[in-house]
């Protein structure tokens, strides 16, 4: 009855909204409904088979059973996904879930740069929403949300150390505080709010066990902000937690920058120019040595002829 609703919805917001005016086609299976252009049917049952493969996994993983309907909108043009999510997804974002009406936006192949839609992409999307509706009534603070949709879709693409390394060496990492501000950020501010949040989740993991996540998720439910929850899941304030995490990031990544591409062709090109510095001087003291040998010898064969006349 609820798909039902969902889909009558759909079509009654057809007749008022142009991002609806291209023929959309519905197909609903278990708690899942996606809107899809007519020409993209066999794509939209693939996302449809995929999803619900990955949910159960992630049920498995988190211990939850979600219950709320999600509709997909498989957006034909950048356009259309533009239209959707109301311009706030920045130029890197291939998909957005909103996790207040329980809707998951992703760009067609033909509308993405990547020319593909990746599984990974799929439950990055699929994470936020299930842990939008296991913290209910509460709200997730975004370095978990990010970190856990991240880690456990293993849609790294966004993930770098040494964006968090270069960030060490001047003093610009991103507090848990600052990553809330995620979506106004740029490309290599965003990438390494994504790394930090992948990172501490995994670090998380690390201390506490492998349901960390759903032990974090089922306290940011029961109550009324992220440090008490932390507190009553793991016993430890959130503070101390971050504070340590980032100690842990500066023992484990502080050298990383040095592998950046940037910096060994760098290292290259510095290394070849001291090289060549250095055969040059060789080359000219040589040069230089045969010449005062030239002038010596010359200086030489001119006194020879003077001293044969002395005799």
């Amino acid at each position: 009855m609820a798909t039902r609703l969902v889909i009558t919805l759909l079509c009654l917001l057809g007749l008022a909204s142009p991002a609806f005016t291209q023929n959309w086609q519905y197909h609903s299976s278990g708690r899942f409904v996606i809107a899809y252009a007519a020409n993209e049917q066999k794509l939209a049952l693939q996302v449809i088979a995929e999803l619900q493969r990955q949910q159960q996994a992630l049920n498995q993983r988190l211990e939850f059973e979600p219950r709320r309907t999600i509709t997909i909108f498989l957006c034909p043009t950048q356009y259309v996904f533009d239209y959707l999510t109301r311009s706030v997804v920045p130029d890197w974002g291939e998909a957005a879930a909103d996790v207040s009406n329980w809707r998951m936006f992703l760009k067609s192949p033909v509308a993405s740069t990547n020319r593909e839609l990746k599984p990974g992409t799929l439950l990055h999307e699929l994470v936020h929403l299930t842990l939008a509706e296991m913290v209910l009534p509460g709200r997730a603070p975004r370095w978990f949300d990010e970190g856990a949709a991240t880690l456990l879709s293993g849609d790294t693409q966004h993930v770098s150390p040494t964006l968090i390394s270069s960030a060490m060496a001047t003093r610009s990492l991103v507090s848990f505080d600052e990553i809330e501000e995620l979506l106004t950020f740029r490309n290599a501010q965003a990438g390494l709010a994504y790394s930090e949040s992948y990172h501490a989740v995994g670090y998380l993991i690390q201390k506490f066990g492998e349901d960390a996540i759903g032990r974090f998720a089922r306290a940011l439910a029961a109550h009324e902000n992220a440090r008490a929850a932390f507190q009553a899941a793991f016993n430890k304030d959130l503070w101390d937690f971050e504070s340590e995490y980032f100690d842990y990031l500066r023992a484990k990544f502080r050298w990383y920058f040095l592998w950046d591409d940037t910096v060994l062709w760098s290292a290259a090109i510095l290394l070849l120019v001291v090289a060549g510095f250095i055969v040059t001087r060789r080359r000219i003291k040589r040069r230089m040595q045969e010449w005062e040998e030239e002038e010596r010898l010359s200086a030489q064969n001119e006194a020879d002829p003077e001293e044969e006349k002395s005799y």
